[in-house]
């Protein structure tokens, strides 16, 4: 027997699939025109369109979920803190050299068990502010400047901003000279004297003075 004729013998075990409409007269004369028309369309239609469908939902679920087991923060909730703090706390002073009018000083319980429930608290501190700590007043005190045009400048005003060492809410503020130091913090820039009741602010313009308020 001829091999050719058995290779053809084996195309044409399988048999071909009916097909239907203007073609079907060309597929009956060629069987192999359907196998290879269906395979082709086997091919192309699930390759993307219903498994992006399937991703689309997936994700849909997902945000569904997750939106579910979410729980906005709530807003407007003042905690106090104890009246006399730990010493193990710390005050560390954000300084944010490049941006000076965005300063903060920060309370930090560095034995706290979780990296959020290390920040207690905050102050604003702006222009490289100085501060001093009253626990007998309960108080903290913050020498800042402002300037009435921003980062550019202007008309200096020197504050000293009282802070309430529980809730650390603005309790009141002094105008005072718009002398002070403006440097990187130092110790002896600032102190507090006579049992906490004088705050003591040194001035630098370069002439030099001190502030007792």
């Amino acid at each position: 027997m001829d091999p050719r004729h058995c290779r053809g013998l084996r195309r044409q075990a399988r048999p071909p699939q009916a097909c239907t409409g203007p073609s079907a007269s060309m597929n009956a004369k060629d069987p192999r025109r359907t196998t290879r028309t269906l395979r082709m369309k086997h091919r192309l239609i699930p390759s993307f369109l219903p498994t992006s469908w399937l991703k689309g939902a997936a994700a849909l679920l997902i945000m569904g979920t997750a939106a579910a087991d979410f729980a906005p923060e709530p807003m407007n909730v003042n905690l106090s803190l104890p009246a006399t703090y730990p010493g193990h706390w710390l005050v560390v002073h954000d300084a944010t050299f490049f941006h000076m009018r965005e300063g903060r000083y920060l309370f930090v319980d560095p034995r706290a068990d979780t990296v959020g429930g290390q920040l207690r608290g905050m102050l604003s501190a702006d222009f490289i502010a100085h501060y001093e700590q009253s626990a007998a007043r309960g108080e903290h005190y913050v020498i800042e400047s402002f300037f009435s045009r921003g980062g550019r400048g202007g008309e200096r005003t020197d504050v000293v901003t009282i802070y309430d060492a529980q809730n650390l809410e603005v309790s009141g503020e002094i105008i005072i000279p718009p002398r002070k130091l403006s440097s990187m913090p130092e110790r002896l820039a600032t102190a507090l004297v006579a049992e906490d009741k004088l705050l003591v602010v040194y001035n630098f313009t370069p002439g030099q003075s001190l502030t007792v308020v």
